[in-house]
């Protein structure tokens, strides 16, 4: 059609509330449809593999007294990373289109 561009289409949030343009935000960049998102994705996954790896480290017993002062912290940062994107998740879920249908989130979550 004349005066539409071939460009691709910016991403603009659907029309709702602020809480649900929000939710739609975080969603997009825990998913990494963002470009910030995309880090954020691939950090995840690293921090992974390397809890994978202490996991490892850590079975070594030559290694296991030597280790002790760099795991500890880092098990605690990872694991509040871990917990900030889980609750990161759940605020975003309503708008997750696997989990849109769930109207009252509350009584799914009784249910398990």
């Amino acid at each position: 059609l004349l005066g539409q561009s071939a460009s691709p289409r910016l991403y603009r949030p659907s029309v709702g509330s602020q809480s649900q343009i929000r939710q739609e935000a975080v969603y997009r960049f825990l998913e990494g449809k963002t470009a910030v998102g995309r880090y954020w994705v691939g950090l995840i996954w690293s921090l992974i593999a390397l809890t994978v790896l202490q996991g490892i480290l850590e079975s070594i017993p030559s290694l296991e007294t030597q280790l002790d002062a760099v795991v500890a912290p880092f098990e605690v940062a990872v694991v509040g990373i871990f917990t900030g994107e889980y609750l990161l998740r759940l605020y975003s879920a309503p708008v997750d289109p696997a989990y849109a249908h769930i109207t009252n989130t509350p009584q799914v979550l009784r249910r398990q």
